[in-house]
């Protein structure tokens, strides 16, 4: 989970995830569907060995620290 942070501090726009994580992001993304969908928020998923590099290409409406905070709880 440290690295997770680390990477979220230099960059806010990306994460990086294991297989359970990268799950809890996409059910985030499923419950905040029309949020991304109204907003026209682009993001990418890059599979990386096991883990997967999440990156969002507009933080004007919500950053990866919000999305972090949420799918940590």
């Amino acid at each position: 989970m440290n690295y997770l942070y680390q990477r979220m501090l230099e960059e806010e726009t990306t994460a990086v995830f294991d297989k359970e994580q990268l799950k809890k992001f996409d059910e985030y993304i499923t419950k905040n569907y029309k949020e991304f969908y109204e907003n026209k928020i682009p993001y990418e998923i890059k599979k990386e060995g096991e883990k997967f590099i999440v990156t969002l290409f507009d933080t004007t409406h919500i950053t990866m620290k919000d999305i972090l905070l949420d799918i940590v709880k």
